[in-house]
């Protein structure tokens, strides 16, 4: 619980502006589908790669891990939360990113060749 209001913290600090919503943790675990998503993206591109459901009564999107071929080479992003920090080819982020309903994630590729990435995470009954 500490860790999630650092996070509501440090984005109220900083301007984000969108805001997301998951399931409760019960002894430590999420459940719900796990959903993955690949792209393919030239150079100088940006493709996207998963769009979040959307509507009152839409599954929750909690963003789990993240594979690239390059971290220093590519990003992954959503049309409101900005650019997702990745901090190594293959990011894993526990317990997870709450992405917010009808984001769009996409890879960017930054001019250095083309690239392949994918995203895992679970799609979560609020």
């Amino acid at each position: 619980m500490r860790t999630f209001a650092m996070l509501i913290t440090f984005a109220t600090l900083f301007g984000v502006s969108s805001a997301a919503s998951a399931q409760t943790m019960q002894r430590g675990t999420l459940s719900g589908v796990i959903t993955s998503a690949s792209a393919f993206v030239p150079q100088n591109s940006s493709v996207g790669v998963y769009t979040t459901p959307s509507g009152a009564k839409a599954a929750r999107f909690i963003l789990t891990q993240v594979c690239v071929e390059d971290s220093k080479e590519i990003v992954l992003s959503g049309n409101t939360m900005g650019d997702i920090v990745l901090d190594d080819d293959c990011t894993t982020f526990m317990p997870g990113i709450a992405v917010p309903v009808g984001e769009v994630l996409s890879f960017s590729e930054q001019n250095n060749g083309d690239q392949s990435g994918m995203i895992t995470g679970i799609l979560s009954k609020k």
